[in-house]
Formats: structure tokens, C-alpha cells, sequence
């Protein structure tokens, strides 16, 4: 809840309180303006409580909506963290404990990522080269 809304629950109960103190000294004569507005704070004191009370129950909602939040995120995180365990377990069986034949596996995974980008960038440049064509085609008859 804003600030302004809150401003606004304070201000109506203590108009509510004021209208009480004013008018029960004129509904009833027995009645004092002392008593009149020692009634008038305690309906203050009651609308108070209750906007404490009602305050309070939507903070709790908020806070049980952001831990349920953080809850799920740890989740996501917890599996997310196995994933990569086993990904690392994986990846130190394949290597192994021998420092070289960690070298020789790393060195073998590059290698076949740099045959895989060569491949990848004859097939581009290919492929440019046959729109690099096409296009020259197309200017060359577009100019005859």
C-alpha cells in the first residue's frame, strides 16, 4: 500500500473520530465533551488498529509471494547446479588424472571445434560467393 493511501486511511478515521467527539455531546446531554472526547480517541485507537492489522496482513502476502519467488529460483539453482556436476564429473572422467592426457583430450576438442569452424566458414563464403554471382548476373542482365 502507498503512501498516499495510507495518508488517506489515517485522515478518514480521524474525521470519523473528530465527527464522533463533535456530535455526541449534542445527541446526548448526559454525555460531556470530555467524555465525548475521550470516545472520539478511542474510535482513533480502534481505526488504527485496524489499518495496523489490515497493513500487516498484506506485508505478510507480499513477503510469502517473494519467498515462494526465492523458492522456486533456488530450485531452478539447485537443479541447474546438478546439471553442471555432472557435466564437470563427466568432463574429469573423460580427462582423467594424467595431467598430458588432460593436455592431449583438450588440444584433440580444439582441433575438431577448429575443423568444424573451417567447415563452416567455406560453406559461408561459398554460399557468398554464389549470391556474390547471382547478383552480378542479375546486374549484368538488368543492364543489357
Amino acid at each position: 500500500m502507498g503512501l498516499f493511501a495510507n495518508l488517506l486511511l489515517i485522515v478518514s478515521y480521524a474525521v470519523i473520530a473528530f465527527a464522533v467527539a463533535v456530535v455526541l455531546p449534542t445527541i446526548s446531554s448526559n454525555l460531556g465533551s470530555t467524555n465525548a472526547s475521550v470516545i472520539g480517541l478511542m474510535v482513533f485507537i480502534a481505526g488504527t488498529q485496524l489499518h495496523i492489522v489490515y497493513t500487516r496482513r498484506v506485508e505478510r502476502e507480499q513477503t510469502e509471494n517473494h519467498f515462494e519467488r526465492l523458492i522456486e529460483f533456488q530450485g531452478q539453482c539447485e537443479d541447474r547446479l546438478l546439471a553442471l556436476e555432472e557435466d564437470f564429473a563427466e568432463i574429469e572422467e573423460i580427462l582423467g588424472d594424467d595431467p598430458q592426457a588432460k593436455n592431449s583430450a583438450l588440444v584433440a576438442e580444439m582441433l575438431v571445434v577448429r575443423e568444424m569452424l573451417e567447415s563452416v566458414l567455406e560453406k559461408s563464403d561459398r554460399k557468398r560467393a554464389k549470391a556474390g554471382k547471382s547478383v552480378e548476373q542479375r546486374q549484368a542482365r538488368d543492364n543489357s
